[in-house]
């Protein structure tokens, strides 16, 4: 089973219990997890995340993690970094966090970072949110709305999204936008109100989910519980497990 949406670092507003990779590596053996495409949380918050995404390049070197950029388009280095990365750090996926970092899907320095990333066949993470909105107190989260999300899903179809941490209500809302997109799809670390939510599901969404827990934000054994408990296809199961779709 592959996490796909994790993180090591440090978080700038409370303390967690997984800041390297070792301590990442022995949470996910202990929930049966063999590997990730890890994230630094530092990059979230730091105005210059070349540092921390060179950290985490070190830090994931002859393990089975691939490294997902976290970048703020608006940083004049942005496409440097993204570039560099590239060529010097093997990353596999770039995260943005446009409601946490402030800025409209619509800022043409996303449609800049997008080119790169279609001309190299990258992935492009969105992440809706970083926890629940309600202890975001120093920063307060403001998600895209739903015609602009489905408006950038709409737009982008030769490029790979992954929607990180979605509420029910988002998947709803764009759910029409995702399933017509060639190659959208989400995961399972915003399904955390309430068991039972991924089986109500239609057919074609579960299709799109992809297994990601958010640790060490959100619960790691709250996203494993919703494959072990919910009536879900055992080859929906699998192809979630393993993200084949999705890579």
């Amino acid at each position: 089973m592959i996490d796909f949406n994790c993180f090591i670092g440090t978080w700038a507003f409370y303390p967690t219990f997984v800041e390297t990779i070792d301590q990442l590596k022995a949470l996910h053996a202990k929930n049966g997890i063999t590997g990730g495409y890890v994230s630094s949380l530092k990059s979230v918050t730091y105005r210059d995340y070349f540092f921390s995404e060179e950290e985490l390049h070190e830090a994931i070197k002859d393990t089975n993690y691939r490294h997902v950029m976290t970048v703020d388009p608006r940083f004049p280095a942005c496409l440097d970094i993204v570039k560099h990365g590239i060529e010097n750090w093997d990353i596999a996926a770039v995260r943005i966090v446009p409601g946490f970092q402030g800025y409209k899907l619509t800022d043409t320095r996303l449609e800049d970072l997008c080119k790169v990333l279609k001309e190299h066949a990258l992935p492009l993470y969105i992440t809706l949110h970083m926890q629940d909105d309600r202890n975001c107190y120093l920063v307060q989260n403001v998600p895209p709305a739903k015609e602009e999300l489905c408006s950038f899903i709409d737009s982008h179809h030769d490029l790979k999204i992954l929607l990180c941490n979605a509420s029910m209500g988002e998947l709803e809302n764009v759910e029409k936008s995702l399933l017509a997109h060639p190659a959208c799809f989400f995961d399972m670390s915003g399904q955390r109100n309430r068991m039972g939510n991924v089986e109500y599901l239609s057919r074609p969404m579960q299709e799109r989910l992809i297994f990601g827990t958010m640790a060490p934000i959100l619960s790691t054994r709250a996203a494993c519980l919703h494959l072990e408990v919910e009536d879900i296809a055992p080859e929906i199961v699998e192809r979630i497990k393993t993200g084949a779709d999705f890579v």
